[in-house]
């Protein structure tokens, strides 16, 4: 599993070896875990995807309802290497049942993020 830390939107990258973005080993999808803070109000958004820069461009530009009122979103945290969508929503799940929390703030501590 690839963990990275990464900021606003030009420090994106794709995987290499991947088409239009998406993440693939051995033409299987590859789903990454990201944390999303506002630029504008500092909170979190927690998502999964298979192509983070489409993801996070839906994010900034008013395709997601849940994110319009944080624009600009950077991602500040991904996991990527989860090779079935119920791990990443397995892991997508336990990070969203710390946020608020105490565990949320140590994970962002640890994580090198605050």
């Amino acid at each position: 599993m690839r963990v990275s830390y990464s900021g606003y939107y030009a420090t994106l990258s794709r995987n290499a070896g991947s088409r239009d973005g998406f993440n693939k080993i051995n033409n299987m999808e590859v789903f990454t875990v990201y944390i999303l803070r506002s630029i504008k109000t500092k909170k979190h958004y927690i998502g999964y995807t298979i192509d983070i820069n489409k993801r996070l461009l839906q994010h900034n530009t008013r395709l997601n309802r849940s994110t319009i009122r944080g624009i600009p979103w950077e991602v500040i945290y991904s996991e990527t290497g989860f090779n079935s969508r119920q791990r990443a929503m397995r892991r997508e799940k336990e990070i969203k049942n710390w946020k608020g929390g105490i565990k949320f703030k140590q994970f962002l501590k640890n994580a090198g993020i605050v």
